[in-house]
């Protein structure tokens, strides 16, 4: 991780979040199905095979096509055609209209269980076992998130680093003197920095509590109470486990703050989250959760 080139953006604390790409290769065609493959790994690849991945950016997209031509080089007999941009809903809708993706890298673990139990994503444990391919490196808390009950049908493309950012001149504006470090404290902070307009509506906003915006997303606010998505016996415990109660009963209690209507009316305004509008360069918000993955989107859209 690295600050922006002014300094000005900086990276508190941290969890983890990760990103699975589902693979299916198999002399570059996928079976249909649970239907058997060849017991015999192909000595030499080669035909047609399709990548799909969410990467809109030139830099990112840049080094997926890096790693493509470095694999077409090494196997000249195999083309691979990548469509950018693509994110799950895509994804999921062309799979379920009968369309060929052979491979697709997805941003969110969360779509493991739901791509695993319907089949969308391919069985990946006959080809492991027919190559004897070592998953034992694979660090365990990330191989568990890349397997549905025993199936593998993903395996990890990459990790990110959420953290808490937040602007210090807006900061040093409201006489803040260092960052939240209790959801009492960020709560408190961001009401300190939200100013209005002379109607009444937000100006800027000191934390968006409004969940989906940009990364407000379960798997990254769950972190700030130590909720977890499932008990020992791998069932569903949003009903049972009370740091999930105090994280929503925190965010409903700002979100009452600030009035729901009033930050619907605000948030609908805002820039596109990967874009040069991004409302934290903006100053518009002055703290957010995000990945380390920002910092080069600050350098370029906002130095």
């Amino acid at each position: 991780m690295h600050s922006s080139s002014r300094g000005r953006f900086r990276i508190v604390s941290a969890a983890s979040a990760l990103a699975v790409a589902s693979l299916v290769l198999a002399g570059c065609t996928a079976p249909s199905g649970n239907s058997a493959i060849d017991p015999n790994p192909p000595k030499v690849l080669k035909g047609t095979v399709s990548l799909w991945h969410f990467f809109s950016s030139s830099r990112e997209a840049g080094v997926i096509q890096s790693v493509v031509d470095d694999f077409e080089k090494a196997n000249p007999g195999v083309t691979v055609q990548v469509k950018s941009g693509q994110d799950d809903d895509k994804v999921q809708k062309v799979i379920s209209s009968g369309g060929n993706i052979d491979v697709a890298i997805s941003y969110t673990p969360e779509i493991v269980g739901k791509f695993c139990s319907t089949g969308a994503f391919v069985s990946l444990n006959p080809y492991i076992e027919r190559d004897n391919a070592n998953v034992a490196d694979i660090p365990k808390k990330i191989s568990d998130y890349t397997v549905y009950k025993g199936n593998r049908c993903a395996l990890p493309a990459l990790t990110d680093t959420n953290a808490m950012l937040y602007n210090r001149d807006l900061f040093d504006k409201a006489g803040i003197k260092s960052a939240p470090k209790t959801l009492s404290e960020l709560a408190d902070d961001a009401v300190k920095m939200t100013t209005y307009n002379p109607d009444g509506s937000i100006k800027t906003l000191g934390f968006n509590p409004i969940v989906n915006f940009y990364e407000n997303t379960p798997l990254h606010l769950a972190p700030m109470t130590g909720a977890t998505f499932l008990d020992e016996n791998g069932r569903s415990n949003y009903a049972t486990n009370p740091a999930w109660a105090k994280l929503l009963k925190w965010q409903k209690s700002l979100v009452d703050k600030f009035g729901y209507d009033k930050l619907q009316k605000f948030t609908a305004g805002l820039g596109q989250e990967f874009s040069a509008d991004n409302a934290f360069y903006k100053g518009k918000v002055a703290i957010e959760i995000d990945g380390e993955y920002r910092t080069a989107f600050i350098d370029d859209q906002a130095p």
